[in-house]
């Protein structure tokens, strides 16, 4: 009953998007395991191909993955040979290349007809000492109304960085409700697609140190280690939130061997990534 709430909830009062991808891995690389790997999206669009790759590489390295956006390696304000490919790659140690192609973005439209209960309303208008005026307004009948629905379909490749071979690819076909837009299917899609990498074993489980670590990899930040973690380094609201879902020792154990300013970073959602990963 309560499923069956939620849904409608959702349909009705909410943005909401679900995404399907069908993927497949090439037999030569069912080992490969992505190390370093910069997102491309194969687009003339700066806005949209700054937007969806920040958003993957975020997504990434939410799992310990070392990506780089597709701009920033590869800025678009210049032509690329073959030959400089290989060396950028080789240079950054980039060993994989995710590469995006948007094959349809847009919205279907439909149309809804409801049907209201006739009203009729009467008035009488005095026009003068002896005239009146009488109207009267009929409400009701067929109603329609046009909704749009946003819709993505993407293609995304994976190839090695040193043959240029593809390693796997994918499609995938995101769509919402009346209440979603093209950026939740953006966002949608950023988020399935890196759970079907990981499910596919193209990204390797990390673990607590490497999920820390990833998001300033990119920049090859080193900071400074000022000592060991304790639960009281945790934001406050984010330990509070932890300790309704764990005890103490299973959070002291998230937290175990972390540098204390890594603590003061922690997000919910990597206190629980780090706490499923130690209960696996």
């Amino acid at each position: 009953m309560k499923k069956i709430l939620f849904s409608t909830v959702c349909l009705l009062l909410v943005s909401c998007v679900s995404t399907h991808i069908t993927s497949v891995t090439d037999p030569q690389y069912k080992s490969f395991v992505i190390g370093k790997v910069v997102v491309v999206l194969d687009t003339s669009d700066l806005d949209l191909k700054i937007k969806i790759e920040s958003n993957l590489v975020s997504e990434l390295n939410k799992k310990g993955v070392i990506a780089f956006n597709g701009y920033d390696v590869l800025p678009p304000t210049r032509n690329y040979s073959e030959n400089d490919l290989k060396n950028i790659f080789a240079k950054n140690n980039i060993d994989s290349i995710l590469f995006i192609s948007i094959a349809e973005m847009g919205y279907s439209q439909q149309t809804l007809t409801t049907y209201q209960p006739y009203t009729s309303r009467g008035t009488i208008t005095r026009m003068g000492p002896d005239q009146y005026q009488y109207s009267m307004q009929t409400q009701g009948g067929p109603q329609t109304t046009t909704i749009k629905k946003p819709r993505l379909n993407i293609i995304t490749q994976l190839f090695d960085a040193k043959n240029g071979n593809k390693i796997w690819m994918s499609t995938a076909r995101s769509s919402g409700n009346a209440f979603a837009s093209i950026n939740d299917t953006f966002r949608d899609y950023g988020i399935e697609i890196v759970k079907k990498l990981e499910d596919d074993h193209l990204i390797k489980k990390t673990k607590t140190d490497a999920l820390i670590r990833a998001e300033g990899a990119e920049n090859n930040v080193v900071q400074k280690n000022t000592g060991f973690a304790r639960i009281e380094d945790i934001p406050i609201a984010v330990r509070n939130q932890a300790l309704k879902e764990m005890t103490k020792g299973e959070l002291e154990n998230v937290i175990q061997d972390m540098p204390k300013e890594h603590a003061r970073e922690l997000t919910i959602e990597r206190v629980r990534a780090i706490h499923n990963f130690n209960r696996e």
